[in-house]
């Protein structure tokens, strides 16, 4: 079994009452016989500015994240971690992973935040001059990938509370006194995915430049606390009141779209719920070059048919489908590493006369309208539709667009290319809605689908995806089509 050379005590901010004192703290790890033990504190490259310590409200992404915590049961928590598993070059020491890290805490306060439940449920959170080391060395026995996938897997299955730790963890795994393996793992409330990739390619520089500051473009943003004041200044109004129109109109306009009378609750546990996995393989260039014949972005090919599917399980000819979006569009916020993603609504009509250019080209330009209005207070949106509805609206499909990038060479012949299988499991992912849908890769392009079988059988999602593909084959062979000749439309799937 594995141990850990270290039990690391749980991180905490020396702030006594006045403003942070600057600290430094002595670790000492033992493994295979041997003792390290080195001063870490802040890096003088960070330059961190002494701050008192206080309570402030969260910006609008961390906000939608613990209100989706806040209705699911605490120990479903873990599902949303984020983790990421690294083997490390040879001559990377215990002292190089204490100043690389001790530099990442300095530099995005993101890191050394935790957060307070708050008065009157308005979550608040405190950054913290910085945290004691929270490196957990971990020795392995055979010092395989397949062991260290284990423990990077058990220690995200520890749910953050968030209040009482940093809501991520740093596990160095070493062999015969050599680290090896380096895992992270982050609450969501701290990162989302391109936060965690930013943060992966700060440690790979700072390895091999341990002594150097990263040049960079601009100052660095401050971090959340900033973005936070921001969105709730008068600078902000527009935005918010383009926000609430956005919501507005498609709750009062298209209620086709909702699942009905599913107020927003706790959704189907981890256990009841079940994946369904479309890997396209090398149809995926069938979505390059239906993009270029409608010059459109793939995503908004995906998204159309994937939307076209779905209204077509209740018969609607207008639906909501809700996208997730990045809000990293513009600066200075969209380098901020933190939490930054948002479910928003966009309404989809269906009209199955109407050429799949058309829609398509229709649906991508609804899609760019909610994302650019993807950054909003999610309590107030809720308010909202408490009052135009009665009760939260339920995210009956949830769209997020992963993939990293697109086959360059387009497909050109349908008939030679291997048809894709759908393959079943336990789903892996949380559950932001009934329908999840998970669209990544790069060279070839998967869809996920994460469902609740008691909404959506295995039988229909298994439809569904394959309606995709085979709607793909169809619109490449007739540029003319229209909706109602989609396999996605028809089921002739």
């Amino acid at each position: 079994m594995s141990t850990a050379a270290n039990a690391c005590p749980p991180p905490r901010c020396r702030c006594p009452t006045n403003p942070c004192r600057a600290y430094r703290v002595a670790i000492t790890a033992r493994f295979a016989g041997q003792k390290y033990s080195g001063e870490i504190g802040l890096s003088a490259a960070t330059a961190l500015e002494r701050r008192r310590p206080g309570m402030e409200p969260l910006c609008y992404g961390q906000l939608s994240v613990w209100r989706y915590l806040e209705r699911n049961p605490r120990d479903s928590w873990a599902q949303a971690n984020l983790t990421r598993l690294h083997r490390l070059a040879d001559g990377v020491t215990l002292r190089d992973l204490d100043t690389a890290f001790t530099t990442l805490w300095g530099r995005y306060e993101t890191l050394r935040t935790t957060y307070d439940d708050g008065s009157g449920g308005i979550p608040l959170q405190i950054v913290h001059d910085a945290p004691e080391s929270v490196l957990e060395v971990l020795e392995l026995e055979d010092g395989g990938a397949e062991e260290a996938r284990r423990l990077v897997d058990e220690s995200a299955a520890r749910p953050f509370t968030f209040t009482d730790d940093f809501g991520w963890r740093h596990l160095v795994m070493v062999r015969s006194g050599r680290p090896v393996f380096l895992g992270l793992v982050a609450g969501h409330v701290v990162v989302d995915a391109w936060a965690m990739r930013h943060l992966e390619s700060e440690l790979r520089w700072l390895f091999r430049h341990p002594e150097a500051v990263r040049p960079t473009e601009g100052a660095i943003v401050e971090g959340p606390r900033d973005m936070a004041r921001e969105q709730r200044s008068p600078a902000w109004k527009r935005r918010r009141a383009m926000a609430r129109d956005h919501w507005d109109r498609v709750l009062t306009g298209e209620l086709d779209g909702l699942v009905p009378g599913s107020a927003a609750g706790p959704l189907a546990a981890p256990a009841d719920r079940f994946r369904a996995v479309l890997r396209l393989g090398a149809a995926s260039g069938l979505v390059t070059a239906l993009a270029r014949r409608y010059r459109v972005f793939p995503q908004g090919v995906l998204l159309a048919l994937l939307a076209l599917g779905v209204a077509r399980l209740d018969q609607a000819d207008r639906h909501i489908v809700w996208v997730m979006s990045s809000n990293r569009y513009e600066p200075p916020w969209n380098g901020l590493v933190t939490s930054m993603n948002q479910r928003v609504p966009m309404s989809v009509r269906m009209d199955p006369a109407e050429p799949l250019s058309a829609f398509v080209r229709r649906v991508q330009e609804s899609a760019v309208q909610a994302c650019w209005n993807g950054s909003y207070d999610v309590d107030e949106m809720s308010r909202l539709a408490l009052r135009l509805l009665g009760s939260d609206p339920d995210s009956g499909c949830l769209l997020n667009y992963a993939a990293t990038g697109w086959p360059a060479r387009a497909a050109d012949d349908p008939a030679a290319i291997p048809r894709a299988r759908v393959e079943l499991g336990p789903s892996d992912r949380p559950a932001p809605a009934k329908l999840y849908l998970v669209v990544s890769g790069a060279d070839t392009i998967s869809v996920q689908a994460h469902a609740d079988p008691a909404v959506f059988p295995e039988q229909t999602v298994r439809a569904l995806l394959i309606g995709l593909e085979e709607s793909l084959r169809a619109a490449f062979t007739d540029p003319r089509i229209d909706l109602a000749s989609l396999p996605s439309w028809s089921g002739s799937q």
